[in-house]
């Protein structure tokens, strides 16, 4: 492979490559957030506002999962009975997943590892974050959506990153070496710097970009970042009931987040219903 030059969006916006688009939806409601002590009808009022987006959510919250007696009718009424953090999370799957979205061809496997793997995470982290008390369990959600983000970035630069990351196969520090020594940078950077240019929250912008980062060198590892870090890893394991015996996680996540490791595993399989709900909706 012939190494590029180190990448930074600035640089890249001079070059042939199309960087991904915000999806209009996280930028509206981080604004209306900072704006506003409703939460709940910002949410609704800027989901109403996409008719396609209504209709999709409205039908995960009449799903069985949910398992509502009455069905729901408007964004404003599955706010209420289910909440925001739930609904947020239905539609920031939803359009998250136009960001993974590629048509060429040789992009295929690569977009569908990553869009799989971010969903498995964001699903997990939320769960995590929920029994773990953490206040900001969409941001993390969010972050969970978002953090690889940057490999697609990377894949615009050179197009043998497929063949780099294997496919999405290949992870952890085994990848960051890899991206380290080819673009000498790593997805998790890139990501954050994409982030920051969206204008999304700062908070958000860090995790995305430190999530690789583990312990901070004479710091300590901020909860929202642990939680990341467990769910990330968790997400690569096939079965969470196959790998719990197998898969160690890491101590200081576990740490910094006041959960147990079989406490972590039981509830990554809470999480299956909702994650298998949400892969049913790609279509």
């Amino acid at each position: 492979m012939d190494r590029s030059l180190p990448v930074v969006l600035d640089d890249l916006l001079s070059r042939d490559v199309s960087l991904p688009v915000c999806p209009i939806i996280f930028i509206r409601l981080t604004e209306a957030l900072e704006h506003s002590d409703d939460r709940n009808l910002d949410l609704a009022s800027t989901l109403s506002a996409d008719t396609a987006l209504t209709s999709q959510v409205l039908r995960v919250a009449n799903s069985v999962m949910y398992g509502l007696v009455r069905q729901v009718r408007s964004i404003d009424e599955a706010v209420m009975r289910l909440g925001f953090i739930e609904v947020w999370t239905i539609a920031a799957a939803l359009k998250a997943k136009e960001l993974y979205c590629i048509s060429r061809p040789e992009w295929t496997e690569l977009s569908n590892n990553l869009w799989r793997h971010a969903l498995q995470t964001a699903t997990l982290v939320k769960c995590l974050g929920k029994r773990a008390y953490s206040e900001n369990i969409s941001e993390l959600f969010t972050a969970g959506i978002l953090h690889d983000i940057g490999k697609l970035v990377l894949h615009q630069v050179s197009p043998q990153y497929a063949l780099l990351a294997e496919n999405g196969a290949l992870r952890g520090n085994a990848l960051i070496l890899r991206e380290q020594d080819f673009f000498g940078t790593h997805h998790g950077r890139v990501g954050g710097e994409l982030l920051k240019r969206w204008n999304l929250p700062d908070t958000l912008v860090a995790l995305v970009a430190g999530h690789h980062d583990g312990v901070p060198e004479g710091g300590e590892l901020s909860r929202e970042q642990a939680l990341l870090w467990l769910a990330n890893d968790m997400a690569y394991a096939p079965s969470p009931a196959e790998q719990m015996p197998k898969l160690v996680l890491p101590q200081a996540a576990l740490a910094a987040t006041g959960l147990g490791e079989a406490q972590c595993w039981d509830l990554a399989l809470e999480a299956q219903q909702q994650l298998a709900l949400l892969q049913s909706l790609q279509g």
